[in-house]
């Protein structure tokens, strides 16, 4: 894709992150947090392998339209995984937790581009497409560890039924 066409492909990818985003965050709220980071780390990977393996324009865009709902789904359930940290300490620390997601997410911004370089340097595009995705479809089973991360306390409850005096 040259010219007009990458722009189309980057609005695609963010349009779906947009769209996808509310949609995470409803599923967020009433379904386990591990479910959203899975279902996102299975679009970001099939996606990534789509991008790869199929070349015609229709499969480049089904492909990044899937990573940029992947994103979505796997980024808004770890800020509600923050939060709920934050909520552990008695809502303090809320300021260094979304900082440290935040830096966590700037450095995968930093680190990807270079990896990828490096990767594609050494393989070709669609190679390593192929490759990132497969990683991380083959992630699922850790992904799917998280299921008992954080551990299930209600602060709320204990912090205002036990009082000190």
């Amino acid at each position: 894709v040259h010219g007009g066409g990458q722009g189309a492909v980057w609005a695609c990818m963010t349009f779906t992150y947009l769209v996808c985003r509310p949609v995470a965050g409803i599923l967020s709220d009433k379904f386990p947090k591990w479910i959203g980071l899975c279902t996102g780390v299975y679009a970001l990977g099939g996606g990534l392998f789509v991008l790869g393996s199929l070349q015609a324009t229709p499969f480049l865009f089904l492909g990044i339209a899937c990573i940029g709902a992947g994103v979505s789904f796997i980024t808004t359930p770890c800020m509600v995984l923050v939060a709920e940290i934050a909520d552990m300490q008695h809502g303090e620390g809320y300021g260094v937790l979304y900082s440290a997601a935040d830096i966590a997410s700037s450095f995968g911004m930093i680190v990807g581009p270079l990896l990828g370089s490096a990767l594609i340097s050494v393989a070709s595009f669609y190679l390593s497409c192929r490759a990132c995705g497969l990683a991380l479809l083959l992630s699922l089973g850790f992904v799917a560890h998280l299921k008992n991360f954080p551990p299930v306390r209600n602060c709320a409850v204990t912090s205002t039924t036990t009082h000190e005096t």
